[in-house]
């Protein structure tokens, strides 16, 4: 008797459900919560490029072995260890938004220092020395326009022609409307004939990642397909009531998936420092157009480093504020992992810039988390002591040091060297250790992965072009159960109060130092070109010290620490606690006038000014 199609295609299903059911079926480990030995192994999973990503990225996304063969990689790098450490925090409530809210006192404290704020946006921070090579900043522009040197227009006629010389070479741009930047320009030449600029950024460029919608471009959000912007995000709107000129919009990986930083639909961008290597994702174009010398400031987001990883491939300064800090409107405000933040030149336009984005924040969708009836959303941004470099003797920088040390020799000694110069200015290093970096790394994992799936279920379904990382990418996500993303919610929650109320909380701590990637800049195999490449084992090692901040919704800032024998950019990375990015901007700051020699890469397009 023959069987029906249904029939058979339920026992096939009823087959892979069972195998499914077996691949979920590990038994819960005893784990010690309070042990605090350090834990992260390796990443096991094939590196493939190429014919042989198309392969298998077509086995896991368009074949019933594929869920099989996830299955099998998750459980290969340990995801289960999640819900074994979640079992023994029954006590503990999930944490979706790993937002704080300060008691009133702190916010008090807060508000006193943001006085400044105000002078510091109309003013600027003024000029420094430094030991290595200098970019144009901001106040660099303000000071052009004041003395009168230059008009915005003709200003912004040399930085589109330089534009246009290392677009050949870098492809860093999804989008860019020259006819529109010269009417942004004529806008800003007429305030400052006027005598009345908006800000210290009036008349500067600035750029903005390809997932912040700004008026007149196509998003591609690292896409096949782009949708037309009809009106700007508010991060391009506080910009502009403060005069920046957008200048136009980056490349960036495909949906933010990788920080690697190749994307296959615009073969590109290339790394200023060699094009042969990544540049970082996932907001790469941003990076490359500020190392490159073109403008001095662009926006990125960060989920899983994607403002760090690629300042630090790029050798610019990144600062990825605290969650909610910045507010943005787009399609990821369904992420609970993603925050904006600017990638600059140097810590001081990295400075002005986090001002001018933090300030005047409207009521967004964090606000009703954020408002106890006496202070209205997030602590206003401050600046306070970023030119006391000298001294930094009130200052405590923590090390974990076994997973400091975890990282290529060279990347290590570069960032130990950052370290001795904070200590010779008279900062205390303190040793500290965070139990179960490794249920919190991969607890990030599944939920990043998971939000990120559902943002491109409707693409992924839909026959729209995707690269093949991507497709990966999206189905691994989707594998995750609920019982797996809830478990890493509870870590979430565990991990945010172990990081403010002991780590930070317990050693006084005003940061905590780390490299930024465990390993040096990697090159781009030849097969990657026109395709990508999915690496599960070198995404772990660039990624190794970057989930924490993400997790648990704190400030992380990529500081340029030198270069290795290639000649390739080393990151350094602070973390600090929620709200205090200021801090982390004076100690970058210190170790760029002070510490690093700064050298400009091979592609160096800067306009003659």
């Amino acid at each position: 008797m023959r069987l029906s199609t249904a029939v058979k295609v339920g026992a096939v299903s009823a087959v892979f459900g069972g195998i499914l059911l077996a691949l979920d079926e590990h038994e819960i480990d005893p784990v010690d919560p309070t042990d605090t030995s350090y834990d992260l192994v390796d990443a096991k999973a094939p590196a493939v490029d190429g014919t042989l990503l198309k392969i298998f990225s077509w086995l896991t996304t368009k074949t019933p072995f594929g869920v099989v063969i996830l299955k099998v990689l998750l459980n290969d790098n340990g995801f289960h260890h999640v819900r074994s450490l979640a079992a023994q925090l029954p006590d503990v409530a999930p944490m979706y938004y790993p937002m704080r809210r300060l008691p009133s006192t702190e916010y008090a404290k807060h508000e006193d220092a943001a006085k400044s704020i105000p002078s510091i946006l109309a003013n600027g921070l003024g000029q420094h020395e430094f030991k290595g090579e200098k970019y144009f900043g901001i106040d660099d522009y303000h000071e052009l326009y004041k003395s009168g040197g230059s008009t915005p227009s003709q200003a912004m006629k040399k930085v589109l022609a330089a534009i246009e010389q290392a677009e050949k070479e870098l492809r860093m741009f999804s989008s860019l409307l020259p006819d529109d930047v010269m009417e942004q320009a004529a806008a800003a030449d007429a305030r400052w004939k006027a005598g009345k600029p908006r800000s210290v950024l009036d008349g500067v460029p600035v750029a903005v990642k390809d997932m912040i919608e700004v008026l007149g471009h196509p998003i591609f959000d690292g896409g096949s397909e782009s949708v037309q912007s009809k009106r700007d995000d508010s991060i391009v709107r506080r910009l502009r009531d403060l005069g920046a000129i957008i200048i136009g919009v980056t490349v960036m990986t495909e949906g933010g998936v990788t920080p690697l930083g190749y994307n296959a639909h615009f073969d590109g961008p290339k790394n200023p420092y060699n094009k042969e290597y990544y540049t970082g994702g996932s907001s790469s174009g941003s990076g490359v157009v500020v190392a490159a010398g073109l403008i001095p400031v662009a926006v990125g987001f960060d989920g899983g480093g994607s403002v760090r990883v690629p300042s630090s491939m790029s050798g610019i300064f990144g600062l990825a504020v605290t969650f909610a800090r910045i507010p943005f409107e787009f399609e990821g405000l369904s992420s609970t992992m993603i925050k904006s933040g600017p990638m600059a030149a140097s810590a001081k336009d990295a400075a002005i810039a986090y001002a001018a984005l933090a300030s005047n924040f409207p009521k967004d969708h964090f606000y009703a988390d954020l408002y106890d009836g006496g202070n209205s959303g997030p602590p206003p941004p401050r600046l306070d002591g970023f030119d006391k470099i000298e001294d930094l003797s009130d200052v405590r920088i923590g090390v974990f040091w076994e997973h400091f040390n975890d990282a290529d020799p060279e990347i290590v000694a570069a960032c130990k060297a950052a370290l001795e110069f904070a200590k010779s200015r008279g900062a205390t290093l303190v040793d500290i250790r965070i139990p179960h970096l490794r249920a919190m790394n991969l607890a990030h994992a599944q939920v990043i992965l998971s939000e990120f799936a559902l943002m491109w279920d409707k693409r992924y379904h839909s026959g729209t072009k995707i690269e093949a990382n991507t497709r990966i990418t999206v189905a691994l996500g989707k594998t995750f159960t609920a019982n797996d993303v809830v478990s890493a919610q509870r870590i979430r929650a565990w991990a945010f109060d172990i990081m403010k109320n002991k780590i930070f909380a317990e050693n006084n701590l005003d940061m905590i130092a780390s490299p930024t990637s465990a390993v040096p800049v990697p090159k781009v195999p030849p097969g990657a070109s026109g395709v990508g490449e999915n690496n599960n084992e070198l995404v772990f090692q660039v990624m190794k010290f970057i989930p924490l901040a993400n997790l648990c919704g704190l400030p992380s800032m990529n500081v340029p620490a030198g270069y290795d024998k290639d000649g390739m950019p080393i990151g350094f990375q602070l973390l600090g606690d929620h709200w205090q990015e200021h801090r982390l901007l004076r100690v970058a700051h210190a170790l760029e006038v002070g510490h690093l020699v700064r050298k400009k890469p091979l592609a160096y397009f800067a306009p003659e000014l």
